[in-house]
């Protein structure tokens, strides 16, 4: 298995920088246009052939993925019944985290 990509540009917030741990990855991908990085949880002694549940785990405006994770303790949860949990990160900059792109809802009304 490779290292994970590295996060990089300008709004690349630190916290997602640091290194994650052993069953953390980072995970950039491409949405509607927009580059986003997720820290994917995959639990211990996961085959890469087994096939799993994926769930997603989005964070709060303001919020991100690291932060999403540690409130949520869904890592526990997947350890104990076999899933994988992806935190991604919004793309709309927000206060000292991010926010979803929500249609029809201001920034002002996101915002924590």
């Amino acid at each position: 298995m490779g290292t994970p990509p590295e996060v990089t540009g300008p709004r690349a917030p630190d916290a997602l920088s640091r290194p994650l741990g052993a069953d953390r990855h980072r995970v950039r991908l491409t949405s509607g246009g927009l580059e986003r990085t997720a820290i994917v949880y995959l639990p211990p002694r996961t085959r890469a052939r087994d096939p799993l549940p994926l769930l997603l785990n989005l964070h709060g405006s303001g919020s991100g993925p690291l932060e999403q994770l540690r409130l949520s303790e869904l890592e526990t949860t997947a350890q104990q019944h076999g899933f994988i949990v992806a935190a991604p990160q919004a793309a709309v900059p927000a206060g000292a985290g991010h926010a979803w792109n929500v249609p029809h809802v201001g920034l002002a009304q996101r915002a924590v």
